[in-house]
């Protein structure tokens, strides 16, 4: 993935000198945009300008017409589709390519498809042609409507910065409710690796974190393995590096038990969760807070150790907003009432609620 990202961005530089103000919009679109799937070595670039005489541009440099919007240079090592701002054409290829970074799997499954074409001697072209209504519509659908529990990557634009972690989690001992996501600069894939800590599944204490979560970069869950015995002189676990020298004395880590994370919660940038915590559906934990106790619902918690700074709202609403548990609707019927699911109106959510 790396090497075709390095030469679609040789590209843009190179493009961009030559369409200067003409020059709308570049996006790398293409296998070669998707990592981890099949990809020819050609470069596809979608470029948007200003107006279509700029096309011309690339003529007097020596790319040629391979179709009426995509052109090649010399090599046939990019390949420029150019359009002008606003193409349908232009913006299909912009939501294909979306789709396939939102869903891996997907993605790797049509580069297999692709590849058995050029394997078997197919008509490349023409077999394109017959899959891709079916992935156009998926493409489609997934823009309009947005994306599902089961999208992995759900914001394309970021790429594999931020994901739904439920499709991700493999342990069986982290259980994520839907749509909850982890945002990463450098990459969200690893969550489970880097953010979930000192988890040994032999102790056998779980990770439960519910739906409609917001996690920062950060972020961490420090899980019971990394508790040291502390009720006597030393902390040191002899016990861990020897049978016999466990033997030796009472052993007995503490345990605090799961790490219980409520619906729609909001951990700030690298918030940390101390082990056996239980927050509450709606907190809010600021950015660097230690959270060493349980944190009720709908109250903000800052600072090392973290301390209350305030309940959201008074005590009738969260008791109201507690019944009514909007991240537990259909998502149809989520999506429908956005407006007072994010407003903070309690009368119009409780309408909304008896339907």
């Amino acid at each position: 993935m790396e090497q075709w990202t390095e030469c679609y961005e040789r590209e843009v530089e190179h493009l961009t000198t030559l369409f200067q103000d003409h020059l709308l919009a570049m996006h790398h679109i293409g296998s070669t945009a998707i990592r981890d799937m099949y990809a020819v070595p050609i470069i596809d670039v979608l470029v948007f300008v200003d107006d279509f005489a700029a096309i011309e541009l690339l003529k007097e440099l020596g790319y040629y017409s391979l179709s009426e919007n995509c052109f090649s240079d010399r090599c046939s090592s990019v390949h420029v589709y150019c359009y002008v701002e606003g193409d349908k054409e232009g913006l299909r290829h912009l939501t294909i390519r979306n789709y396939l970074i939102a869903h891996p799997e997907e993605a790797h499954d049509f580069g297999l498809l692709k590849k058995g074409w050029i394997e078997s001697g197919e008509d490349y072209e023409l077999a394109k042609q017959s899959a891709f209504p079916i992935l156009e519509k998926k493409a489609l659908e997934f823009k309009e409507k947005g994306p599902y529990s089961n999208t992995t990557f759900p914001l394309p634009i970021v790429n594999r910065k931020m994901c739904f972690l439920n499709n991700l989690i493999k342990g069986p001992n982290i259980d994520i409710g839907d749509y909850t996501y982890y945002h990463d600069h450098d990459g969200a894939e690893d969550f489970e690796k880097k953010n979930v800590l000192y988890h040994e599944p032999v102790l056998g204490d779980r990770l439960i974190i519910g739906k409609f979560c917001q996690i920062a970069m950060g972020t961490r869950f420090m899980m019971n393995a990394s508790f040291h015995q502390m009720n006597g002189f030393s902390t040191f676990p002899f016990a861990v590096y020897n049978e016999n020298w466990a033997k030796s004395y009472d052993v007995n880590f503490p345990m605090r038990g799961d790490t219980v994370i409520g619906n729609d919660v909001w951990f700030g940038y690298q918030a940390f969760i101390m082990p056996g915590i239980k927050i509450g559906n709606g907190a809010i934990i600021a950015a660097h807070a230690v959270v060493t106790k349980d944190v009720p619902p709908y109250t903000i918690v800052g600072g090392n150790p973290a301390k209350i700074i305030r309940q959201r709202f008074d005590d009738k609403t969260i008791e109201e907003l507690e019944q009514i548990a909007w991240w537990d609707w259909p998502i149809e019927k989520i999506l429908e009432h956005l407006p007072e699911i994010t407003g903070n109106n309690i009368e119009k959510l409780r309408k909304i609620a008896r339907i």
